[in-house]
C-alpha cells in the first residue's frame, strides 16, 4: 500500500455536518484532473467526438451482458 500511495498528496477541505463529511475543495500537485477536459467540446482536439459510440459500447458491455444472462436464466427456469 505504501508504494500505491506514493503519489497521494495534497489538501482537502471538508464540510462537517450532522455526522457527514463532504469534500468541498481539493487540490494536489499530482492530480489527474484537467480543467480543459472538463467539457469535451472545449478539449482543444484532445478528445474526438467520433470516439463516443465505441466508448459507450465498452462502458455498457458488462451491464448488457448481465441483463442478457438474467433474461436467459428466467427463460430457462
Amino acid at each position: 500500500m505504501d508504494k500505491a500511495n506514493e503519489q497521494v498528496t495534497g489538501k482537502i477541505a471538508l464540510k462537517l455536518y450532522k455526522g457527514r463529511a463532504d469534500a468541498i475543495r481539493r487540490s494536489s500537485p499530482n492530480a489527474l484532473y484537467d480543467a480543459a477536459l472538463a467539457s469535451f467540446t472545449e478539449s482543444g482536439g484532445r478528445f474526438s467526438q467520433h470516439a463516443s459510440p465505441g466508448f459507450i459500447e465498452l462502458w455498457t458491455l458488462q451491464s448488457r451482458m448481465a441483463y442478457a444472462i438474467r433474461n436467459r436464466e428466467r427463460e430457462d427456469g
